[in-house]
């Protein structure tokens, strides 16, 4: 049967336009359907830099029996103009929905959407796997776990959880055009890019964060296949590993430096991670490995602040491991939120003091924005910060919408973007720091990197507001 899956663009961040990831859900769900025999296709909106008028053309042209949309959850008007369009090109399709955007009701996105014929919320490759079975053979969509869709009369029907399967396939590679993907700044140091998940999950409590907390790692063997395979095949030479966090298993990530190392793998990559879950040996093994870059979750400079996020961690451990990520010669980039709980001017100024002790290499502060489905979400909800219903009303309205930010009367929104625009102006614009970013130079594609990462700052803080927009 022929399937094709539509990967729509993620409008949330900053740095989204500066970048552009191999889409490597869809490439999974790609694996799960090739192995089951059937003809799969992979249409990457942003990667071909697709109009909904390319779009229509290309489905005109090679028409599939199922199209399966992957989208975030700002990006429903998307979602709402392909799967028209698909059902205008091909009016006996079926349109299943998947990604992230599935955190809201399925009862509320077939309602509001009636070009959808089917949700899959969470993974959905073995849902989607049993569904395109089922389809293929003209049985009863009851059979399929893990889906809701409309039954008589337009009822929801849902047929129930599906059990996650054990299986290790790559990504669907071969159905991606490799060279259209490179690395926002400060990512992306030698080209080409790719992308890799070694697990998924993360078994941590951090308020604001709404992810699985199931733990699941790949084997090693495999992560390492996959990695000489992206070598051999398309080139590779940097590797960006999407992981919430990278180094739960300290053992598990010296075993596959150890294989990288033994292998000859030349390949740089970067990661993120919790400052509590490295030491130094772990750092030294990973920079011989070829690690240059860590993601670090700092979060807050405030003791209090750490604890009203439930992060677990303190300032002590936050400047330790700091200094040894330094100390082994691999870069850090500290990720800062503005705007918790609690949070005071007297809160922020000790985040933008322990930034200028720790000197990452670079920093990005945000506004919490609290995910649908995470605690603080649940506790704006309850203080009244956020509406109940804002994500449901608002993605469907098809208005661009500020994304509501955690703010009280302490700390107002305005606070909350007036910090933002100050600690990365502090942080950046200082000639001390750009002398250190200039001598760090080895290549013109970092220099290129730089401008880029300049560009955009610029642009947020002397040029316009930041938006935290739903589409």
């Amino acid at each position: 049967m022929d399937i094709t899956l539509v990967n729509l663009p993620a409008k949330r961040f900053r740095y989204t336009s500066l970048g552009v990831l191999p889409p490597l859900g869809v490439a999974y769900l790609a694996s799960a359907l090739l192995e089951g025999g059937h003809n799969v296709d992979i249409i990457d909106i942003p990667a071909s830099d697709l109009s909904l008028e390319d779009f229509r053309r290309l489905i005109r042209h090679k028409k599939s029996r199922i199209y399966g949309i992957s989208s975030t959850l700002f990006g429903f008007q998307d979602v709402i103009n392909f799967s028209e369009a698909i059902k205008g090109e091909v009016p006996g399709a079926l349109i299943v929905l998947g990604g992230l955007c599935t955190v809201l009701p399925a009862e509320d996105i077939l309602k509001n959407i009636p070009a959808v014929d089917i949700v899959i919320p969470g993974e959905g490759e073995e849902p989607l796997r049993q569904l395109c079975e089922i389809v293929s053979c003209d049985g009863d969509l009851k059979e399929a776990k893990g889906i809701f869709f409309r039954g008589g009369g337009g009822a929801l029907c849902y047929s129930g959880k599906t059990q996650r399967q054990k299986s290790d396939y790559f990504p669907a590679y071969s159905l991606l055009d490799m060279k259209k993907y490179y690395l926002h700044p400060p990512f992306g140091v030698s080209f080409p890019v790719a992308s890799m998940e070694t697990s998924r999950g993360c078994p941590f409590g951090c308020r604001f964060c709404c992810l699985s907390k199931s733990y699941r790692p790949r084997e090693i063997e495999r992560v390492i296949e996959e990695m000489a395979y992206l070598k051999q095949n398309y080139g590779v030479n940097e590797i960006y590993f999407v992981d919430h966090t990278f180094t739960i298993s300290a053992e598990r990530i010296s075993a596959l430096c150890r294989e990288i190392i033994k292998r000859g793998i030349k390949i740089v990559w970067s990661c993120k991670t919790r400052v509590d879950l490295v030491s130094g040996d772990l750092l030294r093994r990973m920079r011989k490995a070829g690690c240059y870059m860590i993601s670090y979750g700092v979060e807050s400079g405030s003791e209090k602040i750490l604890k009203n996020l439930n992060k677990g961690i303190s300032v002590k451990d936050i400047e330790n491991t700091m200094s040894l990520t330094r100390k082994y010669g691999i870069r850090s980039v500290a990720y800062m939120i503005v705007g918790s709980p609690g949070e005071t001017r007297e809160t922020i100024k000790e985040s933008l003091a322990l930034i200028k002790r720790i000197k990452p290499d670079y920093v990005l502060y945000n506004a919490l924005a609290p995910d649908p489905g995470s605690e603080l979400f649940s506790d704006a909800v309850n203080n009244k910060i956020v509406e109940k219903d804002f994500f449901k009303n608002a993605v469907f309205s098809g208005e661009d919408k500020d994304w509501p930010l955690y703010s009280t009367p302490e700390f107002s929104s305005s606070d909350v973007e007036f910090w933002v625009k100050k600690g990365t102006r502090e942080f950046y614009f200082n000639i001390p720091y750009v002398f250190r970013s200039l001598a760090r130079i080895r290549s013109m594609n970092e220099l290129k990197i730089i401008l880029r990462g300049a560009r955009i700052l610029l642009s947020d803080i002397f040029f316009g507001k930041d938006k935290y927009l739903i589409n």
